[in-house]
């Protein structure tokens, strides 16, 4: 336990995470860890996230303005038609400048507002920012933007990405594309190349509109690139690489293994380990099929059934993208319980109207994934970068699809590590999901490097590697 008198003496933490919920999760995940290690933690959060903020014992501190929004619900709100948007690039660059963009002037000013009340709370403490890797309202204040009242420099801030690593290499495709690491001398020129014509020709508006606000808006000194530094003549940066790679250090949430190998990392790059299993709460509500799932996972091996756990993330929720199918193409499997979560609370699986649920599927609308994950034997998941580190930190086998968001990128991490089927699509086909399934199954490998990659992960103290990382900036 922490006295008052040495929690004094820590700085005074605040908190930056964009407004999707599965940005939320691990940056509160880690707040309420630092709260536990003793530190004054303040969270700035859209409103919708008082509550999750406040159950971590942070001090939560409003967004203002534009970016005062949260995940789906608001997203839809703000623009319905964000859903008629083809996933892929053309969702990704939508994404860039409705969101990541326009969000900059309000995120700015929320900043500002939150670090000047640290101030006035403690005029001798020390401030540190811990900023998730994708909050781009940090950019203009690393490009010499007025300062907070208060300030003379800006303090230190520690990138926290828990999205796949937005770094330009000459070894790897631009961030979107789903290519794999290529270090050849062909390998590298056509990565070099095609980050070129994306920059200049597919991005222009975007990087254009970003140059406008940036200067223009929230009165930046210092171009964009100065960021990268030399790095910048070397290749052409991608959509999100500023925000990734702006602070005095960014930590990868995640193990080696799990990114693409690139030999041009940025000195402020550290791997800071996958964020680990969460702990269930007490009294938590299980399903009224639980225990089954218990009972079975106790069985002998002969007499046990397999457990394909199906999920769908947080922001595009088509259940027929990938729970459907996958309930359908295993329907007749016996030996198999198939147990789905949607992934919102209140939600409901429509079947067809001459459809019944198969008798081998469980169903329930939000459940933790560690404590399903527990009694998996494959996981099958429209695939964010938080499915696939849950998979790895409780050593399941994984097929991924997914062709949103960073979902593309993700997949090719998993079948890069050797711990998944990646089904290079957004819509698989009840044979194709089968067929993955049933290769992990029968294809003892795959279980095997899930176990290896969770062995891997143990061995990061993530959670110390934050705080000492974070501490070591105030040195």
């Amino acid at each position: 336990m922490t006295s008052g008198v040495e929690t004094l003496k820590k700085p005074l933490v605040l908190v930056l995470c964009s407004p999707a919920i599965g940005h939320m999760n691990p940056m509160l995940q880690i707040a309420k860890d630092l709260v536990r290690r003793g530190h004054d933690v303040s969270f700035l959060a859209s409103e919708g996230y008082r509550e999750q903020v406040e159950r971590t014992g942070a001090f939560f501190l409003p967004h203002k303005g534009f970016i005062n929004y949260r995940s789906k619900t608001d997203l839809y709100r703000l623009f319905p038609q964000f859903a008629d948007i083809p996933r892929g690039l053309r969702q990704l660059l939508w994404i860039h400048e409705k969101l990541w963009i326009n969000s900059i002037p309000s995120a700015l000013e929320s900043i500002r507002a939150a670090l000047a009340s640290l101030r006035k709370r403690d005029l001798q403490r020390q401030v540190i920012v811990l900023c998730e890797s994708m909050y781009s309202g940090i950019l203009p204040l690393k490009l010499g933007a007025e300062l907070p009242d208060g300030y003379t420099t800006l303090p230190p801030t520690l990138g926290i990405s828990i999205m796949p690593a937005m770094w330009a290499s000459v070894d790897t495709g631009p961030f979107g594309f789903g290519l794999p690491a290529d270090d050849s001398n062909a390998g590298r020129m056509r990565n070099i190349v095609i980050a070129k014509l994306f920059a200049e020709y597919v991005c222009k508006e975007s990087f254009t509109k970003l140059g406008d606000v940036l200067q223009h808006v929230c009165g930046t000194t210092k171009p964009l690139d100065s960021i990268y530094g030399h790095h910048a003549q070397v290749i052409h940066h991608g959509l999100w690489d500023a925000s990734w790679a702006c602070h005095d250090l960014t930590l990868q949430m995640c193990i080696p293994a799990l990114e693409l190998s690139r030999s041009d990392w940025p000195s402020n790059f550290k791997f800071g380990g996958a964020l680990p299993r969460k702990e269930i709460p007490s009294g938590y509500q299980y399903p009224v099929w639980w225990d089954e799932i218990v009972a079975n996972s106790t069985m002998d091996e002969s007499d046990r059934k397999k457990v394909v756990f199906v999920a769908q993330g947080t922001v595009v929720q088509d259940y027929g993208d990938m729970i459907l199918p996958t309930i359908r193409g295993l329907a007749n499997r016996d030996d198999l319980i198939v147990m789905a979560v949607l992934g919102a609370k209140g939600a409901e699986l429509r079947l067809k109207d001459d459809e019944t649920l198969p008798l081998n599927t469980r169903v329930v609308d939000y459940f933790l994934y560690d404590a399903a994950l527990e009694h998996s034997d494959v996981f099958a998941v429209t695939g964010g970068y938080g499915a696939l580190t849950h998979g790895v930190t409780n050593g399941v086998p994984m097929v991924l699809a997914g062709d949103s968001e960073d979902k593309i990128e993700v997949s090719l991490r998993g079948e890069m590590a050797g711990c998944a089927i990646s089904l290079r699509t957004g819509k698989p086909s009840q044979d194709e999901i089968v067929k993955a399934v049933t290769a992990i199954l029968e294809n003892g490998k795959y279980r095997s490097r899930a176990q290896e990659l969770k062995r891997e992960a143990a061995k990061f103290n993530h959670m110390d590697i934050v705080e000492q990382e974070m501490l070591a900036l105030l040195k």
